[in-house]
């Protein structure tokens, strides 16, 4: 993503990998799906975007001089993106439900 977009990366529990496993397996049955170097999945949270450079490494520059905390976080979703020229956009998101 370059300098606009700062995430944390995220570890997904057991039963999270599992879901995405079975996610993987129902796209193979979607005709002409064809698998990728992006099934290995990117997990993150999305911290901010910002288009501005300067203002990015700002925000940047003070995030990196705070303490690294830990969350627990819900796997709430799966985003689909597609890549518009240098640009990635959200194809599609499911939410997921409890």
């Amino acid at each position: 993503f370059g300098n606009r977009v700062a995430y944390l990366d995220v570890e997904l529990s057991k039963p999270a990998l599992i879901v995405w496993g079975n996610l993987l397996v129902r796209l193979g049955e979607v005709a002409g799906y064809k698998r990728s170097e992006f099934d290995v999945g990117h997990f993150h949270a999305t911290l901010f975007k910002a288009q501005d450079p300067v203002k990015f490494d700002r925000i940047w520059q003070f995030l990196s001089e705070q303490q690294h905390p830990s969350y627990d976080a819900l796997f709430d979703n799966v985003a689909l993106f597609r890549q518009i020229f240098d640009f990635w956009e959200v194809y599609k998101e499911f939410k997921i439900r409890e």
